[in-house]
């Protein structure tokens, strides 16, 4: 409960003209026990029940005031009022010449104090007690004590009155403490309303951009899908956006200047769907942000299927105006993949997957282009699903398989060593190229199973060719995947695979790309020098295919670079490239690294490579990829092999 304030003395205003009377109530008030045979007066005041004979509790804290003439007692009152330090009672004469009668006085002083309780003292009046009434009213705030008085019975008014008036004020501060409280409660509720609020729309809307998020877009998405269902007319579309080269950005400018960049492109995207700037007529178009340069439209009410498709390019258009941050010219660029909805089956899952799909195709096909999901899409969705399902089930089942390809020594034409190829041979035992089910697995996460699978069986099998005599300085590559060396685990894995199964320093190289080792930079250097102390080698594949500088050569622990086929494909009649292998070859050597060729194919190439100076070449020329148990008859009647360096 609000706790109230302290009791303050309890003040008595006298107003007569006659200072005897003014003593005579002073001593009546402070020197009289309660009679009980006058208690029932309070009784009838308060409502409450008659008390036991007790000590005048009035009088125990009471100050006294006088006024002479009722205009002295209005100035007191209202003095009183003003510094909130009130009048509980008021002993009022009814004559009081040549001022104020009693009537007016009492008229006066409730004007100032509307809570003054007036104990009237008369003899004898000018006016009737029917006047009276008529002027003062019916009050409980008012009792008559005739002259001359008796002190009891003024005591006991004045011990009613006083405790009428301190219950009132009790009453009006527990009211304010209520009303106090109420406020303070209805604050806490506007709080907890805001807070939930605010917690709905963190769940819809997307803290960034405040775009729609997922969720919000699914539940629109679901909905439109179930009014397709009724209207077999509906046209709409679902267009997914996604911004080219945008990790750059993030890259090269930081997090604060992409998080900024995301932010125009979605004011940009808003703009441009809505109805004045759209080929759809209504206002029901919808744009999301799915995380983190991923975006989607939903358009509803188009006249015509076409419409999804001029939205498409005019939203690549305004996205792709340059704008500046931070003294930073950027002119993004972004991918449309768009899927028509128009008499089509399905689920808000199947359109957001299918308009992934289209902007994929987009995707290969360069920046800022469109793709709208067809008959022939959707054909290579349902073969990606299915080879997605059956590799799942054939690595869990462990039907893949490896074939090593050899790497030779130009020089001598000794074994180097092999590259482990991953080859799937399916339960129809159709044999499926690594082109057609690599790249599923890395979009699925596939590749992580894929690539531990790769990484144990290798392994298993250079510890069964040492435990048959072959050459101890054979080794094998393994490709490694952006996945595979993001996984935080991965280093663990290796070291713990070549503990599992006995093998030494050399005995296995890891080859990866250089747009994965510039994707991983920061990470994938950590990681690279940590198994390079635990003994793993590495190989740069695909060298000369990336845009990157040469830099990461200096700073990480490569052993050999593999040269992209793609040099040796106009060989022996490309001069330029002859030119382009040679200062290759002359880099790599400068560092201290050994050069593979990928690719070779004709004695021609082997001879040319020879003469730029190529340590070790890969190829058809040498063989094709073998079956592990044809490695051993391979390897017979070879040079004596000997590691790299």
């Amino acid at each position: 409960m609000h706790a109230l304030p302290a009791q303050r003395p309890i003040r008595i205003l006298i107003v007569d003209d006659n200072p005897a009377i003014h003593e005579d109530i002073k001593k009546a008030l402070q020197g009289t026990e309660l009679n009980p045979a006058l208690d029932d007066l309070r009784s009838l005041v308060l409502g409450e029940p008659s008390a036991s004979p007790r000590a005048n509790p009035v009088a125990a804290a009471m100050l006294f005031d006088s006024a002479f003439q009722g205009e002295d007692a209005l100035r007191a009152v209202q003095q009183a009022v003003a510094a909130d330090d009130r009048f509980a009672v008021a002993f009022v004469d009814m004559r009081m010449p040549p001022g104020w009668d009693g009537l007016e006085t009492i008229e006066r002083l409730w004007q100032a104090d509307a809570d003054l309780q007036i104990i009237l003292c008369t003899a004898f009046s000018d006016h009737s007690w029917s006047e009276m009434y008529e002027r003062l009213g019916s009050s409980d705030q008012l009792l008559v004590l005739k002259k001359p008085f008796d002190a009891i019975a003024a005591c006991q008014m004045a011990h009613a009155l006083v405790g009428k008036w301190n219950r009132t004020r009790e009453a009006d501060d527990r009211l304010i403490a209520l009303e106090s409280a109420n406020r303070r409660l209805a604050d806490e509720i506007e709080q907890r309303r805001g807070a939930e609020e605010r917690l709905i729309r963190g769940s819809l809307y997307d803290s960034l951009t405040d775009l729609p998020n997922r969720a919000l877009l699914s539940d629109r998405l679901e909905h439109v899908v179930a009014r397709a269902s009724r209207e077999a007319d509906l046209n709409y579309a679902v267009l997914f956006l996604d911004l080219d080269d945008f990790k750059v950005v993030n890259d090269s400018l930081g997090h604060d200047v992409g998080d900024r960049l995301l932010i125009e492109v979605a004011a940009r995207i808003q703009a441009c769907i809505r109805k004045s700037d759209s080929a759809s007529p209504v206002d029901e178009n919808v744009a999301a942000r799915l995380g983190g340069d991923e975006f989607v439209v939903l358009l509803e009410g188009m006249t015509d299927e076409r419409d999804s498709s001029i939205v498409a390019q005019r939203l690549i258009d305004t996205v792709g105006a340059p704008f500046e941050i931070d003294g930073h010219d950027l002119r993004p660029s972004v991918s449309v993949g768009v899927v028509n909805g128009r008499g089509r089956a399905g689920s808000a899952v199947d359109l957001l997957r299918d308009a992934d799909t289209a902007l994929y195709r987009a995707k290969r096909g360069g920046k800022a282009c469109v793709a709208i999901f067809d008959d022939e899409l959707r054909r290579q969705a349902v073969a990606r699903q299915r080879i997605e399902s059956d590799l799942r089930r054939s690595i869990e089942q462990d039907e893949l398989f490896l074939q090593y390809q050899p790497i030779i020594e130009l020089d001598t034409g000794a074994v180097l060593g092999f590259e482990a190829l991953v080859r799937w041979r399916n339960d129809r035992q159709v044999v499926i190229p690594p082109r057609e089910f690599v790249p599923i697995a890395e979009e699925t996460g596939l590749i992580l199973p894929l690539g531990n699978w790769v990484l144990e069986r290798a392994c298993a099998q250079v510890a069964e060719w040492r435990s048959r005599g072959l050459s101890h300085a054979l080794s094998v590559n393994i490709n490694v995947s952006k996945k595979q060396l993001a996984a935080s685990d991965f280093a663990d894995r290796v070291q713990s695979a070549l503990r599992n199964h006995g093998l030494q320093r050399g005995d296995i190289n890891l080859e990866l790309t250089e747009t994965l080792l510039m994707d991983s930079f920061g990470h994938g250097a950590m990681v690279l020098r940590d198994l390079e102390e635990r003994g793993v080698q590495f190989h740069v594949d695909e060298f000369g295919t990336g845009l990157s500088s040469l830099s990461y050569l200096n700073c990480l622990p490569f052993s050999a670079l593999k040269l992209d086929p793609s040099f040796l494909s106009s060989l022996p009649s490309g001069e330029a490239n002859q030119a382009t292998i040679q200062a290759i070859v002359q880099m790599a050597h400068a560092r201290g690294l050994k050069l593979i060729a990928e690719g070779v194919e004709t004695a021609e190439q082997l001879e040319i490579l020879q003469a730029l100076g190529c340590d070790y070449g890969q190829g058809y020329h040498f063989s094709h990829p073998l079956d592990a148990d044809l490695v051993e008859a391979y390897i017979e009647g070879k040079p004596s092999t000997r590691r790299a360096g």
